[in-house]
């Protein structure tokens, strides 16, 4: 099963910035409450000591709200209370603020549009996505990699997608039921969600079709290794993928972390 080369539909410049931060907000409320990224938190916390940094930075953040909870985490196992969380993606999300303001600091945000790649080039400390990896071509995630060695940072990407259609088909059939039961519940309580979502229900509809779109188009571990051994990468920048196992090997996390080998 090839990898699907496309976009998906809140990816486009054409999506309504209702229908991305309906979208984005919705799925930053599955990341938080399934707990899918839990196997990710020691692995991040491991990075920031190797790296000595207190410093995140979220490419793709989406609706930002798990980086809260995920930087409460970090600064319990490591002891660091300096450590702080900065969201960034192409196209921010209007919810930020909110978001900045409910984690008392702990995370900010660029308020200005930011390519994951300008974000790797421009930002420091270690530098986080959640679930986008499939987001990117082949020739992309190389460019990542390569601006990540240029400029000696850390990179640690976690995709819960995966091209395997028998086990992902339920839970991309079943993603529209949960948005319906759910919706009234996400962070923050958006009117214009619920018309969205039950009134004229094209929020589920396009929750359906990305959510079978990402999974299409997501890597196996196999291809991302290819990937990084083709990329041009200096000896001194270390790749390591590796696949999670979720939900006692319900699920798996496809993980890719870069880093800086004098990082060890």
């Amino acid at each position: 099963m090839k990898r699907w080369n496309c976009r998906e539909f809140h990816e486009t410049k054409f999506c309504p910035a209702v229908l991305r931060d309906g979208l984005t907000d919705f799925l930053s409320f599955f990341v938080l409450y399934s707990h899918i990224y839990d196997p990710a938190v020691k692995r991040i916390a491991t990075l920031l000591e190797r790296s000595r940094e207190s410093r995140l930075t979220d490419l793709c953040a989406g609706g930002g709200l798990y980086d809260r909870m995920l930087v409460g985490k970090l600064r319990k196992l490591t002891g660091d209370g300096a450590i702080r969380c900065t969201l960034t993606d192409l196209y921010p999300n209007r919810n930020w603020a909110r978001v900045k303001e409910l984690s008392g600091g702990m995370v900010d945000f660029a308020a200005v549009p930011l390519s994951a790649e300008r974000a790797v080039a421009g930002l420091p400390g270690v530098h986080l996505m959640f679930s986008a990896l499939h987001h990117f071509s082949p020739e992309e995630i190389a460019g990542l990699l390569r601006a990540g060695a240029a400029k000696g940072r850390t990179l640690a990407f976690f995709d819960y997608s995966r091209r395997e259609l028998l086990p992902e088909l339920p839970p991309v059939l079943l993603s529209p039921v949960l948005l319906w039961c759910v919706s009234f519940l996400v962070f923050p309580f958006s009117w214009r969600r619920l018309f969205f979502t039950y009134l004229i229900p094209v929020l589920p509809l396009v929750l359906l079709v990305d959510g079978f779109l990402s999974r299409m188009r997501s890597y196996t571990a196999a291809e991302l290794e290819e990937i990084a051994r083709g990329a041009g990468l200096p000896e001194g920048y270390r790749v390591v993928v590796e696949v999670l196992p979720v939900y006692g090997g319900a699920a798996k996390i496809h993980c890719l972390i870069a880093r800086p080998l004098q990082n060890s």
